[in-house]
């Protein structure tokens, strides 16, 4: 009987969460198992309130070697106490106040000692941007997004292609060019710090936009993740460009070569459509302010 005692012992956590586990399963199907001829059957009853200690297990076993060849059924020896929805909720919303205090009261001690900061107050180049809707723009880093900022640059429509691939090279190496002292004191950066990087810019009879750079342009992604600062570098770029209907598309090249520009950071060759373009801004239910670059379209 020892042995058989410490096999019991050894067997009570699985025979435990086998005994819960038939039970619940009973009670869910509503005791449709019982329907089974009674001969076949032994209907063993559990306590469910409180878990199954060495001795149950012995009992159950016992239970089992006698009723050999039988199926045993496992019931609940009471009904399984449930809460009324009403109380339970109430409960619930208790716990999460009583959680929300002991949160609070965590955050208020941690800025005491000085182990939290709070935060500062949000940067104003979110309310400049805002000022930049009526105008074309370049587009600068401002609260981890890319926002329009008003320029000094001219916006008003030029007449030929030579002229618009000049406002063009204007507005890009505006981008390039890092933020003054003034506009980092409102909270502005950008991906770029050196506008030399550009080569040129020239815009096909169909609207097309080739911006070709040179090897400076490698060293401009500064700090941030690559992954992060490539994504933050494009946007800067296109959304200067794409601002403008008469650009169709644009590709993006290092020394004439876009797959060379795209293996400079490790991805494809930079070229966008502008359906593909405003097709991302829709997705994304961007409100995308845009201008006329040549007078006459």
């Amino acid at each position: 009987m020892k042995t058989l005692s410490k096999l019991s012992r050894r067997l009570a956590p699985w025979a435990l969460g086998l005994g819960l586990g038939l039970g619940l399963a009973l009670v869910y199907l509503g005791g449709e198992a019982l329907s089974a001829a009674e001969d076949d059957v032994a209907v063993y009853q559990v306590d469910v309130s409180q878990s199954m200690t060495g001795e149950d297990l012995d009992a159950f076993l016992d239970f089992v070697r006698s009723n050999p060849g039988k199926d045993i059924l496992l019931e609940p020896s009471d009904p399984l106490p449930v809460t009324p929805g009403p109380e339970r909720r109430q409960q619930d919303e208790a716990r999460a106040a009583e959680e929300a205090k002991r949160h609070d009261a965590k955050i208020a001690e941690g800025l005491a000692s000085g182990l939290y900061t709070q935060d500062g107050p949000a940067p104003d180049c979110a309310s400049l941007s805002e000022a930049a809707n009526g105008e074309p723009a370049i587009f600068r880093l401002c609260e981890n997004g890319v926002r329009p900022v008003p320029t000094a640059l001219p916006t008003a429509p030029v007449e030929s292609t030579r002229a618009a691939e000049e406002r063009l090279t204007a507005y890009l190496q505006a981008v390039l060019t890092s933020p003054d002292a003034t506009e980092a004191q409102l909270g502005l950066a950008s991906s770029f710090s050196d506008a030399s990087a550009l080569d040129s810019v020239t815009l096909a009879e169909g609207g097309e936009v080739t911006v070709d750079f040179n090897f400076g342009i490698s060293s401009q992604i500064g700090g941030l993740h690559p992954g992060l600062a490539t994504h933050y570098m494009l946007e800067q770029l296109y959304r200067t460009l794409f601002q403008f209907r008469d650009v169709r598309k644009v590709t993006l090249t290092l020394d004439g070569s876009c797959r060379a520009f795209g293996d400079l950071f490790e991805g494809p060759c930079q070229e966008l459509d502008r359906d593909l373009w405003e097709l991302m801004t829709e997705l994304n239910d961007e409100q995308v302010a845009y201008f006329t670059l040549k007078g006459g379209q």
